[in-house]
């Protein structure tokens, strides 16, 4: 069983994706968001794979899922920024995984 994000957490979360500006800081910036929230959710700190290969094992995501958001850098196509958006959006609406 994962923890929750409070309300307060779900929001600072969301709010990241206001936080626009060239692609790479956009992309750092949504995935520290992003670890902040799924760190709290799987219980412990750990670096950015590790924390979503620990949130996958929790949700179940798909390893298509897992390998795109481990990508270091956003591709011509967005799909990365994209994937983290998801990401975002599905972590502040739920508050777990």
């Amino acid at each position: 069983m994962s923890n929750k994000l409070t309300k307060h957490e779900a929001e600072r979360l969301i709010a990241a994706l206001d936080d626009l500006g060239d692609d790479d800081v956009h992309l750092e910036r949504l995935r520290t968001a992003a670890a902040t929230a799924l760190a709290r959710l799987v219980g412990r700190q750990a670096p950015w794979s590790e924390l979503v290969e620990a949130a996958a094992a929790i949700a179940g995501w798909s390893k298509d899922r897992v390998q795109l958001l481990c990508r270091e850098e956003n591709d011509e196509t967005g799909d990365v920024i994209f994937a983290m958006y998801e990401l975002i959006t599905e972590l502040s609406e739920t508050r777990s995984l």
